[in-house]
């Protein structure tokens, strides 16, 4: 195994540390701000993680970063929380993870994949709200492969086949 961005070791649990670099407002009291990224290779091709707000920061500088790093797959866990009385025929959910997705994806050709949680918030500054699932798969090519279920009981487990496209490039190479 060899790690990017960390030391190389054996084990890969005491090897990558992820530090969430863009935190919300409403976390500030709760979380340090982090302070690195990491990629990881491994059998299966090299990896990225990035975590909830992380994925929408300015410009996507943290997938991309990733990217740079050499990230053939970037895995995003979030937790959004919607409002109680949020109308998803209305106001349809998961536009901000498409838009922080799709052009990274599509520029670096690496597929990214996020995975919400779903449940009421009983506790803490959201409480009240609802978390609504929505998980996002998107290819190397930037296309959507799923959208997982909306709502707070909307609970499921999706699969998907991820075969990683080779680098196009690498550093300076990048096509503009």
């Amino acid at each position: 195994m060899h790690v990017r961005g960390g030391e190389k070791e054996d084990n890969i649990s005491h090897a990558v540390k992820h530090r969430k670099l863009n935190e919300l407002s409403i976390g500030h009291e709760y979380y340090a701000e982090g302070d690195r990224l990491n990629v990881v290779d491994t059998e299966y091709g090299t990896f990225g993680l990035m975590t909830c707000a992380d994925g929408f920061a300015k410009d996507q500088v943290i997938a991309r970063s990733l990217c740079y790093m050499g990230a053939d797959v970037i895995l995003s866990p979030y937790a959004w929380a919607r409002p109680a009385d949020h109308d998803n025929e209305a106001d349809p959910y998961g536009g901000v993870w498409r838009e922080s997705y799709i052009p990274v994806a599509k520029e670096f050709s690496t597929a990214i994949f996020g995975a919400s949680n779903v449940g009421w918030i009983n506790d803490g500054p959201w409480k009240g709200r609802k978390c609504v699932d929505c998980s996002l798969a998107i290819d190397s090519d930037g296309n959507e492969l799923f959208q997982g279920p909306y709502g707070p009981d909307a609970e499921c487990i999706l699969y998907v086949d991820v075969i990683p496209v080779p680098r196009p490039a690498r550093g300076t190479e990048w096509a503009k």
